[in-house]
């Protein structure tokens, strides 16, 4: 949801007594409207939205305008890894306004040059033995994270520490324990740490969340779910997604929690 907040401060003239009297007032007006309700979008909100105050006054009315607004300029990104999540968050990010995609690093460069040509996009397309003339460009604000899951603690600390926001598909690492630490770097650099579980995003769940929450279904004893990917990844995905519990599981998990 975006805002803006409008403030009016209003100059009413009264007269008492004989006596002219101005009395000052303010009025403040929040005026919002939802843009996309995805994982993308919700990250960006919190790198885009750069509040500036902007005045417009008008002393013979006694009318005073200040309006917080948006002022920042696009949010430069950089995405890691064009498999399927990959080619989703690409399609997410190309469709923002607020956002530039700057860098694809992927080895499979052919494959990231078909879909950066069909898209008329002036993305640089990036080898990972390059990964270090990425984290030196300043231009870059933010990463998007779509590796497998082996690669995730190490690019996601790397950009942390090159001063880049990050967005990570779920799982950030392994262990809790390399997890913290990521989490750690980033309050330590004061950089957003955002992992990706999309399903919160998802009207049929997040509705079955809100009637739970108010109590239209009464306490919940036990769940079942099903799920499966379509269309369905290959066999030797399983070796490099962290294997089901880190893949499928986590989103059960953290729909029930």
């Amino acid at each position: 949801m975006y805002f803006i907040q409008i403030h009016l401060t209003l100059l009413t003239c009264l007269q008492q007594d004989g006596q002219r009297q101005q009395k000052e007032s303010e009025i403040v007006v929040y005026i919002g409207w939802k843009y996309k309700a995805c994982e993308i979008s919700s990250f960006l909100c919190e790198l885009a939205l750069d509040f500036s105050n902007v005045e417009i006054s008008s002393p013979r009315s006694g009318f005073t305008l200040t309006v917080i607004m948006n002022s920042k300029s696009p949010v430069g990104f950089v995405l890691f890894g064009m498999g399927r999540i990959g080619h989703t968050h690409a399609n997410s990010l190309i469709r923002e306004p607020l956002a530039q995609l700057k860098y694809i690093v992927d080895v499979e460069v052919d494959k990231v040059r078909e879909f950066v040509a069909s898209n008329f996009l002036d993305t640089k397309i990036v080898p990972p033995s390059e990964l270090e003339t990425v984290m030196a460009d300043s231009s870059v604000d933010a990463a998007v994270v779509c590796t497998p899951t082996d690669f995730h603690e190490d690019l996601v600390v790397r950009c942390l520490k090159a001063g880049k926001a990050v967005f990570c598909e779920k799982p950030i690492a392994k262990s809790l324990e390399a997890i913290e630490r990521c989490y750690n770097i980033a309050l330590t650099k004061n950089m957003p740490l955002f992992c990706g579980f999309n399903r919160r995003f998802d009207p049929t769940i997040s509705s079955v969340a809100a009637r739970v929450k108010n109590g239209d279904i009464g306490r919940v004893q036990i769940v079942k779910t099903t799920s499966r990917d379509f269309p369905m990844p290959p066999i030797s995905y399983l070796k490099i997604s962290g294997g089901m519990f880190h893949d499928c599981c986590v989103h059960d998990v953290d729909a029930i929690c």
